[in-house]
């Protein structure tokens, strides 16, 4: 007896590639300055670490910056946190269009003023498929520091930039 084997003419299913996560962004040696050149530098680097939080789950150097009365700092992390419990990650970028730092005077306040671009992001599960999207945009980030022996984010203001 001759037996024959059937062959399926549905494809299997290809897994969909999953982007790598981003390297870790380098601290800057301008934000070792307790002035407004560090000041911009340390908000500079600290929104640079934004999608690398979100896309690693590591929130070591993110936590060494962020005061603990940080909202935006807090809500952030609260963000990787859920991501990570539910077995996702967000893919994106911010590139850092412009910063400039304010000396605020005494006791070490600082204030900077930044112009970033995010750049539209995937929420990934461990499959690879995208769970989620977000919108991209440009926006005006203001951040209240204070130097103390290395920089501590305070406080972030985020506007969203209207479209000319």
């Amino acid at each position: 007896m001759t037996s024959t084997t059937a062959q399926s003419s549905t494809p299997s299913p290809t897994p969909t590639p999953t982007p790598e996560a981003p390297p870790a962004p380098e601290r800057p040696t301008d934000m070792q300055s307790a002035d407004s050149e560090g000041a911009a530098a340390a908000a500079s680097y600290f929104m640079q670490l934004y999608p690398y939080v979100l896309a690693t789950g590591d929130l070591a150097e993110w936590d060494a910056l962020s005061a603990t009365t940080c909202e935006f700092c807090s809500n952030t992390r609260a963000e990787v946190e859920r991501l990570q419990a539910a077995g996702q990650r967000s893919v994106g970028g911010v590139t850092v269009l412009s910063a400039t730092g304010q000396d605020l005077g005494a006791n070490g306040w600082y204030r900077a003023t930044l112009s970033v671009a995010i750049t539209p992001s995937e929420d990934i599960d461990k499959a690879g498929v995208v769970v989620d999207t977000n919108d991209g945009g440009t926006y005006t980030i203001d951040v209240a520091m204070t130097w103390s022996d290395g920089w501590t984010i305070d406080s972030a203001g985020i506007v969203e930039t209207p479209v000319e």
